[in-house]
């Protein structure tokens, strides 16, 4: 069957049509459907999803054992973006960010979101929203405004890609990635409603209990993920809590509606062992957009998962850092780096003790502070940990100027 037979063929299973047959969509809408199709499109075949067969199969038979009924339906895509986010188009993708993934434990946690925004799918949320954005204004040209400034606009549900450029010194593989959440963040176009919402919690929920998996999975992410964003304060920010209304409420009728059930699955194996290979860059991707105070949460969180209390101060340290840089106040840069010496003090002290790369990094920090003694110290560390280091001569030299 030619591609173009087959695109049709899978719109008309999901675009909403009268009982003669024929199509609820007028033209700006159909318009924006096919945008939709083509940003899909460019998604996939983009550098930014991850290329893990096992990963991408786990995921889609996950959605499938939670709603089977809309399995022939989905595609679900792992894409590499910082961020506690899924989203479904309206045509039946669904894609899961890294972020999203870094931060659950079990499949229970992921099957909850998975069922969540499959509900918006299955509901037609997106189309209607399609639908009364038409009704009060150019959606198409919205949506089209959105892609075409992608880079400047809001993201995947946090700040303005400028505030996460000028908090964060985003690099260009950040940047890119940022790019890539806000093609999918334009596609949204939502927030949905709060009945939408609490619909698909409903639906999520019920799918997730009769799967058979631990209802409690959703009360335990987004409990989590409060902790989170209090950490962020008002800087918190990469997370569909953000566009997510009264995220407390939410988790106390989640909380009710568990409260009364037996407990099913949670296993944690295979998903934990299909991203460990991954964690660590994963966090290195938040670290260049959160705030470090939120920051600093998530990696407490992925010591619990089995990073090194070493490894996750190290990150903390680097953190503090690089929002020092940022600061134009005095005193808060000062404040800053005082954080990061005091994470990798934690990180120092803990049984694993920092990576070599942590107290040539806490030397050099020294150096900007001029704390000379310190300096060598941490240096001397870092090449006894690492004596064949490719900069090691470049470490000697420094430790003989100061």
């Amino acid at each position: 069957m030619r591609p173009s037979l087959v695109l049709w063929f899978c719109l008309s299973l999901v675009i909403p049509v009268h009982a003669d047959g024929t199509r609820l969509l007028d033209e700006d809408e159909a318009g924006l459907w096919m945008l939709v199709e083509k940003h899909e499109q460019h998604l996939r075949t983009s550098s930014r999803i991850i290329k893990d067969a096992g990963l991408a199969e786990y995921l889609k038979g996950l959605s499938c054992r939670v709603v089977p009924d809309t399995c022939e339906n989905l595609r679900v895509y792992p894409i590499r973006a910082p961020g506690f986010n899924a989203f479904m188009m309206p045509n039946g993708a669904m894609f899961v960010q890294s972020g999203l993934l870094l931060r659950v434990h079990d499949e229970a946690e992921l099957a909850a979101i998975l069922g969540h925004e499959t509900s918006h799918f299955v509901r037609g949320h997106s189309i209607s929203r399609i639908r009364k954005w038409h009704k009060t204004s150019s959606a198409f040209a919205v949506a089209g405004a959105l892609v075409s400034a992608v880079g400047a606009v809001a993201v995947n549900s946090a700040g303005s890609y400028e505030q996460a450029s000028n908090a964060a010194d985003l690099s260009n593989t950040a940047s890119l990635m940022v790019q890539t959440a806000g093609i999918v963040a334009a596609f949204q176009l939502v927030a949905y409603g709060r009945e939408q919402e609490s619909e698909a919690d409903v639906d999520g929920f019920e799918w997730l209990h009769n799967s058979g998996f631990d209802p409690n999975g959703a009360v335990r992410v987004w409990r989590r993920l409060l902790i989170e964003q209090e950490a962020g304060g008002e800087n918190s920010g990469f997370s569909l809590l953000a566009t997510h209304p009264t995220p407390e409420k939410r988790l106390e009728e989640l909380g009710n509606r568990a409260a009364n059930l037996d407990y099913g699955s949670s296993d944690s194996a295979t998903l934990l062992q299909l991203i460990e290979p991954n964690r660590q860059d994963w966090l290195n991707d938040e670290l260049h957009v959160q705030h470090p105070g939120q920051f600093a949460a998530i990696t407490e969180d992925q010591i619990s998962l089995g990073v090194t209390k070493g490894f996750g101060h190290y990150l903390q340290a680097k953190s503090w850092m690089r929002h020092a840089i940022q600061e134009k106040s005095e005193s808060r840069r000062t404040e800053s780096y005082e954080k990061a010496i005091a994470a990798f003090q934690k990180g120092d002290a803990s049984e694993s003790g920092l990576p070599a790369n942590g107290y040539r990094e806490w030397g050099k920090l020294c150096v900007s502070l001029n704390f000379p003694e310190d300096a060598k110290k941490h240096f001397s560390k870092y090449l006894e940990l690492r004596p064949d280091a490719w900069d090691a001569n470049f470490v000697n030299r420094e430790m003989q100027s100061l």
